[in-house]
């Protein structure tokens, strides 16, 4: 099984247990992360949370390029001042194939490689992190342990009432599923930022809305399975 090393970024965040100071918060991200990496079939490695500094970067992300077949850094992919992770990567030799998407959540994301290795660089809002990762890490984790169906599964649903994407980006919103008679319907969340926690935690699948579009009540939608 690939080995697959989860590092979190960031100053403010704490393990839990800890007191927290102001402006700190605890980490949610690694249990997530980790979790979702062993259902995709890999063994995760826990490399810890980073300091907001190139040295703590680098000694760990180059730990983690040493022992693992893949890692996934979370945060300092933006363009805030204290945005280290792609100075880093290339610093440590990393090839940067791509950063941005165009996705909400989860714009902000990196992918790079070294020779056998590969990187992937997740937003730090914990719905950006799993999203980005259902859509985008898994099926490349899955690809790396050899197999040919990648993707999340999908179920032709109802839509209960409207998904509406106001954005310029294609939204994947977060829905529960319910089985009606012969059908499935689904309902999206009611909080939808990148920031709420149970948005996720109660969803069963990811529903993607078109930039601009209103996936109107009664019309169909592929919803990918995410549990």
């Amino acid at each position: 099984r690939p080995r697959v090393g989860v590092l979190v970024t960031g100053a403010e965040i704490v393990e839990p247990g800890r007191p927290l100071r102001a402006g700190q918060i605890y980490d949610s991200n690694s249990f997530t992360l980790t979790g979702l990496v062993r259902r995709a079939g890999c063994e995760p490695v826990e490399l810890g949370i980073a300091d907001d500094t190139k040295e703590d970067l680098q000694e760990k992300i180059d730990y983690g390029l040493s022992e693992c077949d893949a890692i996934i850094t979370v945060g300092g992919v933006s363009v805030g001042e204290y945005d280290l992770v792609k100075d880093v990567l290339k610093e440590l030799g990393c090839q940067l194939s791509f950063w941005q998407v165009a996705m909400r959540p989860g714009k902000p994301f990196v992918f790079a490689t070294r020779p056998d290795r590969f990187v992937f660089g997740l937003p730090g809002n914990p719905v950006s992190a799993a999203v980005t990762f259902l859509v985008l890490v898994r099926p490349a984790l899955l690809k790396l342990r050899g197999l040919m169906d990648v993707e999340l599964p999908r179920v032709p649903a109802e839509a209960a009432d409207d998904f509406v994407n106001r954005g310029d980006r294609p939204h994947f919103m977060r829905g529960k599923l319910e089985k009606r008679g012969e059908k499935w319907l689904v309902n999206p969340l009611p909080r939808q930022g990148s920031h709420v926690i149970s948005s996720l935690a109660n969803a069963d699948c990811l529903i993607e809305v078109p930039a601009g579009k209103t996936i109107s009540s009664g019309g169909t939608v592929s919803a990918l399975v995410i549990d």
